[in-house]
């Protein structure tokens, strides 16, 4: 109820609350999100127990990462620093289908438009935000993205071990929001095309679209290191 009455940025979820406790909670609100569209709010558990077992079921559940009690003040502000910076690129006004970004175009399975690995418009968003706030964030922001994916693309190998359409496309549609964020414009359409396919429970050519997810990830790595940071 507090969730759907206001406007939020950020969720620390204490995960033992009564009546409904902090995971289904967080799945009542990733369904109103997937039913609405919208950009996936952080969701942070609050738990006292850390084992591999509660760790699951917090993501299974939807959420972002956890704080294991007794937390610090400075675990509180990591935490909404790391998840809240991603957060507000989400509001950014980026342009995956633009044509304007880096080296070596390549054409989409379908042939219908032409892909870049980087997009060079998301960047110079990124660049924007720097002189505004005069703090270097690009390599910081590529540090995180690239950890944040390998954690992503993990969970993605697994999901589609068992098909289930929610799970899949809401992996997917975390890797498209921070990929379209970052700048790779490839793993943000491919991605896209997942998410699609998930949302209707369509699963075919599932595992070969992880392939390729994985290779445009890994080109980009490469053309973002190359390319792009080394004129920062």
């Amino acid at each position: 109820a507090k969730y759907l009455s206001g406007d939020f940025s950020f969720i620390f979820m204490d995960c033992q609350m009564p009546i409904m406790d902090g995971y289904e909670a967080t799945k009542q609100i990733r369904k109103i999100e997937l039913k609405r569209n919208d950009v996936s709010i952080p969701i942070i558990a609050l738990t006292a127990a850390s084992d591999k077992e509660n760790r699951d079921r917090c993501r299974n559940a939807g959420m972002d990462g956890y704080l294991t009690k007794p937390f610090s003040l400075s675990n509180i502000q990591k935490s909404i620093e790391s998840h809240l910076k991603a957060h507000f690129l989400d509001h950014l006004e980026l342009s995956p289908a633009d044509t304007s970004g880096s080296q070596t175009p390549r054409k989409a399975a379908d042939d219908s438009i032409e892909l870049n690995i980087v997009n060079l418009k998301a960047i110079e968003n990124i660049r924007d935000l720097e002189r505004q706030t005069g703090k270097l964030l690009l390599p910081s922001i590529f540090s995180g993205y690239v950890a944040q994916m390998e954690e992503k693309l993990s969970e993605l190998r697994g999901d589609i071990l068992y098909p289930e359409g929610t799970q899949i496309y809401r992996t997917a549609h975390a890797i498209r929001s921070m990929s379209t964020n970052v700048g790779a414009e490839r793993v943000s359409i491919i991605s896209s095309q997942i998410e699609k396919k998930s949302k209707v429970n369509e699963f075919t050519g599932l595992t070969e679209a992880v392939v390729e997810l994985t290779k445009a990830y890994q080109e980009f790595i490469e053309e973002f290191n190359s390319n792009v940071l080394k004129t920062s």
